[in-house]
């Protein structure tokens, strides 16, 4: 017998329509040319309908992930955005019916746009608090250092990162952001007739 999926030569197609207008039965023409029946079965119908043997032309291979899939990854790499490929891949093919490899998983999210960054160290300010400090900065625009200033303390506090001990990455698109806190606060506090202070602390307070 032919291997299963085999495409049958011209001169096979050829052959085995001779030999069935010949008289020849199906069985017999795939007995004697060591042929599955059910390949020369449909050998016949594509010629009786169509009036030829050639093959329909193939639409090309089936995708393994389908738009539903590409969903259902893209939520996955949104609410776990600092996984590893081995873990997202993991989640995506118990999700979903299909079962990928890594580098399928890292060639489709590179497709929807994502790619595996540093955080990037940002301070984020809201829309709200930019507007209130430019109206804060414009009120006092006449202040001088000897009449106002002089009398102002300034402080302020953050929170850093000292030496961590490796990058920390995340799934993020072109563009995007995610802020970046560590375990280290600094308060600071300057005035014109004191010397500045500085302190240093870790964890909450």
């Amino acid at each position: 017998m032919a291997k299963h999926g085999k495409e049958l030569s011209d001169d096979t197609k050829k052959a085995i329509i001779s030999l069935i207008e010949s008289g020849h039965r199906a069985s017999s023409v795939a007995k004697s040319l060591g042929i599955a029946k059910s390949t020369i079965s449909r050998l016949l119908k594509r010629w009786r309908m169509r009036g030829n043997t050639e093959n329909v032309p193939r639409s090309g291979r089936r995708k393994t992930v389908t738009k539903r899939a590409e969903n259902t990854l893209s939520r996955i790499v949104k609410t776990s955005r600092r996984s590893t490929l081995k873990d997202i891949t993991k989640e995506f093919n118990t999700r979903t019916p299909a079962k990928v490899s890594r580098r399928t998983v890292q060639r489709k999210l590179h497709e929807l746009g994502y790619t595996r960054r540093s955080v990037r160290k940002k301070i984020g300010i809201r829309v709200v608090n930019q507007k209130k400090r430019v109206v804060y900065c414009r009120s006092k625009l006449h202040w001088t250092v000897n009449n106002q200033w002089k009398k102002v303390i300034f402080t302020d506090e953050m929170m850093m990162v000292i030496k961590p001990d490796g990058t920390l990455k995340v799934w993020r698109k072109f563009g995007g952001s995610q802020m970046k806190f560590g375990d280290l606060n600094v308060w600071d506090m300057l005035h014109s007739d004191r010397p500045p202070i500085l302190k240093l602390w870790s964890g909450d307070v």
